[in-house]
């Protein structure tokens, strides 16, 4: 079987382990006997780059640089078109056509063109699922947006040879209390990730207790209550940004007269060994923003055995992944003293917290994300 795996917006490093995993876990699949890789040029070298592959996959993959526009809506609809005209006429038709993320737009101009091809398409939507929570169709040209808007061609042009692929349990039970599944042909799967079978490393706190932020610190994630934690507790603990701060937040440096933030985005590898070295992750995700995304971060603290600060009424996949937290961490109150909390917890809870996240990655790191793409 071939299958076309196409990333039709991300550039970059954007979605790179996402897309890494599902790669890897197509090309470990027997009945898997070509990929065709489509995708942005810079995001293709990125994957390819951390996709440990043997000599003989490396025969399997065929990398297909595409255009990506995404800075003015009008091209953006056209190269869709375009492209993935471009990549239906081209293919065999009995070939599996995988999305790696999907938008309003793109999921339109698949739907409409599969009414000729009749592939067999697997889509993966991802942050545009948030727009079911709220209006996204005023402003400018809201009679357009009405016309193409995600909500709308989720429910219409259904059929079994189009699949969504759903991450996450919670993301399911929120679009059900929507309503916004029915007729719909998806499954649900956890968020793609490379995990690192051979790391385990369970470690004592440092002697300055360091405590990180992975990601690109934006409102939904709370980054400015983390910058108002770094100004409380400086010379006490050590905070650390790893990652960058999203356009709507870049005040926060001048605001408060530092900044622990990078500059751009860090590599996978250093991003790692900084997790490493941290003793833990704080966690402050918005739990409306987070009802219909998954978040990353969990699973880059899963993969490395790291204990979580997890604020009090924040997402955090409750009785999904984690089923209690002080199992993996402990839950922050502003009003409690952040560092007598941490200096509480014994070397003996400490390592506790690091093996039940161990735990937590044994009984979710063998998901088959390749059978889940091809099996109906």
């Amino acid at each position: 079987m071939k299958v076309n795996v196409i990333e039709p917006f991300c550039i970059g490093k954007e979605h790179l382990i996402n897309n890494i995993t599902f790669l890897k876990s197509l090309l470990d699949d027997k009945s898997v006997i070509g990929i065709n890789f489509y995708a942005d040029k810079k995001h293709g070298i990125e994957v390819l780059t951390l996709l440990r592959m043997t000599p003989e996959q490396e025969k399997k993959v065929n990398f297909i640089p595409i255009k990506v526009v995404r800075d003015n809506f009008f091209k953006r609809v056209f190269n869709e078109v375009i492209t993935i005209s471009r990549i239906f006429i081209t293919s065999n038709k009995s070939s599996v056509f995988l999305f790696l993320s999907v938008n309003e737009t793109s999921q339109v101009v698949i739907k409409l063109l599969n009414i000729i091809c009749g592939k067999k398409i697997v889509l993966i939507p991802h942050a545009i699922l948030t727009t079911l929570n709220r209006n996204s169709c005023s402003g400018r040209y809201s009679w357009l947006k009405k016309m193409l808007c995600f909500e709308l061609w989720l429910k219409i042009l259904n059929s079994k040879k189009i699949k969504y692929l759903i991450l996450g349990k919670h993301i399911e039970v929120r679009m059900n209390e929507l309503n916004k599944l029915h007729g719909v042909n998806y499954s649900v799967i956890p968020l793609p990730y490379l995990y690192d079978e051979k790391h385990r490393n369970i470690r004592h706190c440092s002697e300055e207790l360091i405590v990180s932020f992975i990601g690109i610190g934006s409102k939904d994630k709370n980054i400015e209550k983390f910058y108002q934690l770094v100004n409380k507790y400086k010379g006490t603990i050590k905070f650390k940004h790893l990652g960058v701060l999203a356009e709507d937040v870049k005040y926060l440096p001048e605001k408060y007269g530092f900044n622990i933030s990078n500059d751009k985005m860090i590599a996978f590898d250093l991003l790692q060994s900084e997790i490493v070295k941290s003793d833990y992750i704080y966690m402050n995700l918005e739990k409306e923003s987070y009802a219909l995304r998954a978040s990353a971060t969990f699973f880059d603290c899963i993969n490395l055995g790291k204990p979580m600060i997890i604020e009090k009424d924040s997402f955090y996949y409750e009785n999904e992944i984690i089923t209690v937290i002080n199992n993996v961490g402990i839950s922050y109150d502003a009003q409690v003293d952040l560092y007598e909390s941490l200096k509480r917890v014994s070397s003996e809870e400490y390592e506790g917290f690091q093996e039940n996240i161990y735990e937590i990655k044994r009984q979710i790191s063998n998901f088959d994300y390749g059978e889940a793409v091809l099996n109906d």
